[in-house]
């Protein structure tokens, strides 16, 4: 039974994602923002709104496509963490990945970081912060974990 409930709920998520990958960046940094303003209680902008609208039908054609009759169940199966990771990975320049990545290995290997990485490290951090404010959720201290 618990394996049948695991197994559902990353359905679920999968089925989530796929709507989020459906969706231009804009539309997903802006859908960012529209999960931030109903965390917080404020009015969400009208892109704000369109990009939920846009996720919203975006979700229902990746239902139809599993076979679902309708998105009851899935509204809440964002992971919300997965949504801001994607958009970091979109907005990120390729080569400030790489130096990012190198950056965090030499943390861990005890070698000091060069100016490049330590720069694209800052940019990766300050890029995650400003996601993670547009979700009103304390992603940023989750960042920090993986930043550091």
């Amino acid at each position: 039974m618990e394996r049948a409930v695991e197994a559902s709920a990353r359905e679920r998520r999968g089925i989530a994602n796929r709507a989020l990958n459906g969706m231009q960046l804009p539309e997903m940094e802006a859908l960012l923002g529209a999960i931030g303003a109903e965390r917080e209680g404020r009015v969400p902008s009208a892109l704000e709104l369109a990009a939920k609208q846009a996720y919203e039908e975006s979700l229902a054609r990746e239902c139809r496509h599993a076979g679902y009759a309708s998105t009851k169940g899935l509204e809440q199966a964002l992971d919300i963490q997965q949504a801001v990771t994607c958009v970091f990975a979109w907005r990120s320049p390729r080569g400030d990945l790489e130096l990012t990545r190198r950056a965090l290995e030499a943390q861990k290997s005890g070698r000091s970081p060069s100016h490049q990485e330590v720069e694209a490290l800052q940019r990766a951090k300050a890029e995650w912060s400003r996601l993670a404010r547009l979700t009103g959720l304390p992603l940023a201290v989750t960042a920090g974990d993986k930043l550091q």
